[in-house]
């Protein structure tokens, strides 16, 4: 029932949706399965069955609720396991799909992510040693699930994550990568209640950093300490 714990399948997934996506795009006209899997019999019965993502999105259904929570629940945790795979096509094809999980999910599919993500970014943050590294990047990547959860989060773990994007500020990434941090630094103020107690120690970190800042980021952490 799409299952997505062998890491072959995830990548099977992903190149099935981007080439349906790209001839969207390009060509003005929808895939089939059939024409988007090339007449592989087996990848097509794997994408057909991948519907089950709906169930993370779904307020109703015909599914017993315990159901829904297992099947939802089994393939977010193996893509969170393939989001710590070595390989770097692997990880990044689940990061994919799970932000397709998070965004507008059921409570309970967010408390997964959300619970999980932070440690991920703690590990490969502790892991790199050079902001222009593999590991690094997929650090950098686990952000894109913040829009996704941001509402399920509690004042710790809001905390935790502006921590961890500050700390990805502190590497000196490159200026894109800089004010796309500050952006959902931005969505972590915007819906605290009181931003400067929450967030003290890190707006001392910010403003320690906007010192030696490009003119863009110091206008961009500027724009972020004056939301209150």
């Amino acid at each position: 029932m799409g299952r997505l714990d062998r890491s072959a399948a995830v990548l099977a997934l992903r190149d099935t949706k981007r080439l349906m996506y790209e001839t969207l795009m390009k060509e003005n006209r929808r895939l089939s399965v059939a024409e988007a899997c090339g007449g592989d019999v087996e990848k097509e019965k794997f994408f057909r069955r991948s519907w089950c993502v709906m169930l993370a999105h779904v307020r109703t259904t015909h599914f017993p609720e315990a159901d829904v929570r297992r099947i939802v629940g089994k393939n977010v945790r193996d893509l969170l396991g393939h989001c710590r795979d070595a390989g770097a096509f692997v990880s990044e094809a689940a990061q994919r799909i799970l932000v397709n999980y998070g965004r507008g999910s059921l409570p309970f599919v967010q408390r997964l992510i959300a619970e999980d993500v932070p440690g991920l970014m703690e590990d490969l943050l502790s892991e790199s040693t050079d902001s222009s590294d593999e590991t690094f990047r997929r650090a950098v990547q686990c952000a894109v699930h913040l829009n996704g959860i941001v509402r399920s989060l509690d004042t710790l773990e809001r905390k935790q994550w502006v921590s961890l994007l500050v700390r990805i500020l502190h590497h000196r990434p490159n200026l894109t990568w800089q004010k796309g941090i500050i952006e959902k630094l931005k969505i972590l103020w915007q819906v605290d209640a009181d931003p400067w107690r929450t967030f003290a120690e890190a707006e001392e970190q910010l403003r320690d950093f906007k010192k030696t800042a490009s003119l863009d980021v110091q206008q961009e952490i500027f724009d972020l300490l004056a939301i209150c």
